[in-house]
Formats: structure tokens, sequence, C-alpha cells
């Protein structure tokens, strides 16, 4: 695999890309030619460097500007982290890929479309977010209605399950892919002329056609990481120590939507934070992992070399409390960096996190913010009210917890009413947890045949929230109680 690397972070595969192309420039300056090369640099011969001289360059335009083109039509400053891992991978495998989006919140759809229209491409590759779904259909449907020579792909979590993909105009796509993204991809831009020309690639689900499963790759370290060279960049930047996740909350699917945890070397995440601090002035980094405090010996080493390195920079992450861990370094990360840490999601009451799958109790979640806090990072936690089960004891509880630890407590990150993933335990065995789903909007309006409804969970939502106004937890009321 050309993507080893030394455990120090000096020698990677970015690194010997470089240096032989410095060796190519000595030999081409000297006019020693190279026969055979591992980089998109090409040595020139003696009579090649004669006839440069004497016929002036000519430019052959590609019948394509890009051999993918990644879409997303809402407006982001910079793709997700996932999404420019992606493109990165893609690059570094000399395949010509970008990425298009609105110039604007304002900006209408048919500008959008219009810009779509002047760029040249084989794949058009669609990310589906259930958040954006309705919205990213009606531009969808445009793009399948007009004379179109390009294959359209489907990707990303909003359809993931068989349930999601019900919800989708797949007869007119070409494919959906939904996991093993960077291997997916290039072995379907591998195909070349012959793109989903009737071979069946692993990882791609086409419609009606039987799907043949792709085990997501286990070295993620060995994957390039973004470095946004055509985008504009502001002074704060996404990054992740880690893939997937180690628990198995019933309410959520990332395990089922990343696959297995896996973690990415320390050496090589801060590799990505000195580059951007160097080459971008990035002072601040906001780590988007399901949990950081999933490999705690990870974390440990990264903010060896962070404090070793003794940058200038901040950064916050999200993390799941587990009983059984005692050894996470707040007084390291605090040392390394980091500002804010946001716990999620949490209840006062240890039933409800039973049923909810977490891996602690009430007492291990007040020991995690006592020390986080007393170490100088600031807290904030995630709340959800309705889980199912939960009562008005329940409640109570968590009103009890907040009231009496709230000095520990900066903010509320979130607050929402408990809605239900796609292919999350409470989608798949609603039976066990005594819940019905109706056939439309499951996701929001699920019950459990009695009180526990959309809008009880809505109204014990806003009662919540003015419980945490009260405590000084909460400052902006109005989000919560005006919807």
């Amino acid at each position: 695999n050309e993507y080893w690397y030394t455990q120090d972070g000096l020698n990677t595969y970015e690194t010997r890309r470089k240096r032989c192309e410095q060796v190519i420039d000595i030999c081409n300056k000297y006019d020693l030619e190279v026969w055979k090369t591992f980089t998109n640099k090409k040595s020139s011969s003696k009579e090649e460097h004669k006839i440069a001289k004497e016929v002036p360059k000519i430019t052959i335009k590609r019948k394509h500007e890009y051999d993918i083109l990644f879409f997303n039509p809402f407006y982001h400053e910079l793709p997700d982290y996932d999404t420019a891992c992606l493109i990165e991978y893609l690059l570094d495998h000399n395949f010509k890929a970008g990425h298009i989006t609105k110039d604007s919140d304002s900006e209408s759809k048919e500008k959008l479309l219009s810009k779509l229209a002047k760029s040249t491409f084989k794949i058009l590759a669609i990310k589906i977010i259930d958040a954006y779904l309705e919205a990213t259909l009606e531009i969808v449907n445009k793009i399948i209605n007009s004379n179109h020579e390009f294959k359209i792909i489907f990707w990303g979590s909003g359809c993931r399950t068989e349930g999601q993909r019900k919800n989708l105009p797949l007869e007119p796509i070409d494919g959906v892919i939904f996991q093993g993204y960077e291997s997916t991809f290039k072995e379907l831009l591998l195909q070349g002329d012959q793109i989903l020309s009737g071979k069946p690639i692993q990882g791609i689900y086409f419609h009606k056609a039987p799907y043949i499963p792709r085990k997501p790759v286990e070295n993620i370290s060995a994957y390039p990481f973004p470095r946004y060279k055509k985008f504009k960049l502001k002074n704060k930047l996404s990054l992740k120590l880690s893939k997937g996740c180690p628990y198995r909350c019933t309410f959520c699917s990332s395990y089922y939507e990343e696959g297995a945890y896996r973690v990415r070397s320390p050496q090589i995440v801060f590799q990505e934070i000195f580059y951007h601090y160097k080459q971008n002035n990035i002072s601040h980094y906001l780590f988007q992992d399901c949990t950081i405090g999933g490999n705690p010996s990870h974390l440990d080493e990264l903010g060896n070399l962070l404090i070793k390195e003794n940058f200038p920079i901040t950064w916050e992450a999200r993390n799941i409390v587990v009983s059984r861990q005692t050894d996470l370094p707040f007084q390291k990360m605090a040392h390394a960096g980091c500002k804010r840490v946001t716990f999620g999601f949490v209840s006062g009451s240890d039933r409800v996190l039973q049923l909810m799958g977490k891996p602690f109790d009430v007492d291990s979640l007040k020991k995690f913010l006592k020390d986080a806090k007393q170490v100088g990072i600031q807290t904030s936690i995630n709340l959800m009210v309705g889980f199912p089960g939960e009562d008005e004891i329940d409640l109570k509880k968590t009103a009890h917890f907040l009231k009496e630890n709230r000095k520990f407590i900066d903010n509320i990150d979130q607050l929402r009413p408990c809605c239900i993933q796609p292919g999350c335990d409470l989608e798949m065995y609603p039976e066990k947890y005594n819940i019905i789903l109706p056939h439309h909007d499951h996701w929001r309006d699920w019950h459990n045949g009695s009180f526990n409804n959309y809008s009880h969970r809505l109204k014990k939502m806003k009662e919540m929230a003015i419980l945490l106004s009260e405590f000084g937890i909460i400052q902006d009321i109005e989000l919560y109680v005006k919807k």
C-alpha cells in the first residue's frame, strides 16, 4: 500500500510524493531522462526540452472539466469534512474531482442550476441528507428532467436504509452509494468510459438489483486529509480523530452509517493541524467525532504532540461519558488547547440512560462535567425530551440534576424532542420499546398509543426550556417557546 507512514508522522505518502517531484525537477534541469514516475509530474528528455523551446505550448481542453462533481444544493462555505476528505482522496488518485454549491443563502435555485449547466463532468454526486430531503429532491427532479449525458449518483446518510431509499426517485438514478465512499467512488471512476456499464461494483446499490456490500477500510490513517486549496478558509476548521462510534445508543444510527469505530494515527491528525496552521493560519478546530474519548490513549498522544509544539490554537469536541473510563486526560486536553467539550445526549435519570443504551450513569456524568470544569474547559450538554419509556418522574430527576449541577454546565448545545434516526434500534425494533411508527414522518410523529406523541414531547421540551432559563443555563428561551 502506497500510504504507509512512519510512527512519527514525518514520512508520509504526501512527503514522499513531493520529494519525488523535487528529484524530477532536478533531473529536468540537467536534461536527465526519467523513464517512469509515480506522480503527476512528468520527466522530459533532452529532445523534449529542445522542442519545448522551439514550439509554443498548446493547451488541449479535456472533454470533461471534471470526472466527478460533488453537488450540494445548499449554501455552505466549505464542504463537510467527509466530503472534503473524499474529494482529496480522489484528487490524490489523479481524478478530476470538484465541488459546487450556492454562493450565498440568498442565491436562487435557478442560478445554482445555471452554474451546474456550465460545468462539464462525467458523474454528478448528490449528497442526500434527511434534514434537507424535500428541497434537495425538488432540485434533483429538475436535473433528472433536463437533457443530460452525465451519470447521477446519490450518496450519504440519507439513502442508507431501505426505508429512506423508498422516498427517493431511484429509477432514473444510476446508482446509490452509502458505505465505503472512498474505495467505492475510486472503483467507479476507474471504469473510465464504461462507467456503470452493467458490471456490479461493491458498495453501489442499483434499483431492483442485488446489492454487494463493501467492508469499511480499517486503516483510515492511509487517507489524505483535505487541504481545501480551492476554498477560501476562515479562522476555524473541522476535522476528525476517528470514524464511527464505539457505542450503540438506541436512538442513534452512527455506528451503522460509518461502520465500526476506527481511529486515525495521532501523528496524522497532528500533521493535519500543523499544515492548516502553517499554510492557512487556522487557529481554531472543531472535532466532528461522535466521541473524542473513544480511544483515550490516542487522544493522550495527540495532546502530547500539541503541547510539545506549543501551537497557539484552540479546539472543541464532543464526548460520550463512559462509567468505566477514568483516564480521560482533561488536564492534558486543556493544556493542548481544548476550550469546550459537549456531552450528549444525556438525562438525569439512570433508568432513561439505560433505555437509551448509554454506557454511563448519572454519577459518572456529574464527575465528567466537574473534572472538565475544574481544568478550565467549558462544558455543554445535549438534552432529549420524551424518550420512549420516560415518565414525569424521570423528567423531574433530570430537572433536579441540572439544577444541582448548573455550576458545572455552561450551556445547552441541543434541546429537542426525541426523534427517530433511520436505521436505529427504535426504528428497527419498535415493539421492543412499545412505540408505534405511523406510515408518514414516523421519525417525528411516532407515539406510544397513549400520551407520548409529538405534541406531548414539544410541550415537555418547552417546560424544560423554561426551567433551564430559571437555572441560568439557557439565555434565549424564545427559540424553544415560540416553536
